[in-house]
C-alpha cells in the first residue's frame, strides 16, 4: 500500500524544488488568486459583523476595531488567506468607518492618558513595568474593576 506521508518525506527537496519552480512560472496568476481570495474573505468577514459601521452606520472605508485591544493577536490584514483564522481575530472586533475608529483609539488614549496623571507615582511606576495592553488589564492592576 502506497504511504504518502512515507513518500512526501523521501522526496521532501524534489518537492521543495517543484513547488519553488512552479511558483516562479505562475508568479502572477497565484498572486491575483491570492489578492482575490482575501478580497473574498476581507467581504464575508464584513458581512459576518453586520456590514456598518457600529457607531455611525456608515458602510464606506469599514475597518476591524479590536473591541479589547489586549486580545489582539494579529492585524486581520495578515490572516485573510485563511478564513478561518481570520475569522477568529475577527470575532473579537468590531466594525468601524476609518473616521469612528480614529476617534475611538484617540479616546482610548485620552483616557489611559489620564488615568496616567491621577494616579499616584508608585502605582504609575508598576504600571509602566507592567505594561497593560487593554483597559480592562489597567483596570485591574489598579484594583478599579
Amino acid at each position: 500500500m502506497f504511504d504518502k506521508k512515507r513518500w512526501n518525506e523521501e522526496n521532501k527537496e524534489n518537492i521543495k524544488e517543484y513547488k519553488a519552480e512552479y511558483y516562479k512560472q505562475n508568479k502572477e496568476i497565484i498572486r491575483q488568486q491570492q489578492t482575490e481570495l482575501k478580497r473574498k474573505n476581507r467581504l464575508l468577514l464584513i458581512e459576518m459583523l453586520g456590514g456598518k459601521c457600529v457607531d455611525c452606520g456608515t458602510t464606506e472605508r469599514l475597518e476591524f476595531d479590536h473591541i479589547n485591544p489586549g486580545d489582539k493577536t494579529s492585524n486581520i490584514g495578515h490572516k485573510l488567506s485563511s478564513i478561518n483564522k481570520a475569522k477568529d481575530e475577527a470575532s473579537k472586533c468590531e466594525l468601524r468607518c476609518h473616521c469612528c475608529h480614529k476617534e475611538r483609539t484617540r479616546q482610548q488614549k485620552e483616557l489611559a492618558w489620564h488615568l496616567l496623571t491621577i494616579i499616584p507615582e508608585h502605582q504609575r511606576r508598576m504600571l509602566y513595568s507592567q505594561r497593560p495592553q487593554s483597559l480592562e488589564q489597567l483596570f485591574h492592576l489598579l484594583k478599579l474593576s
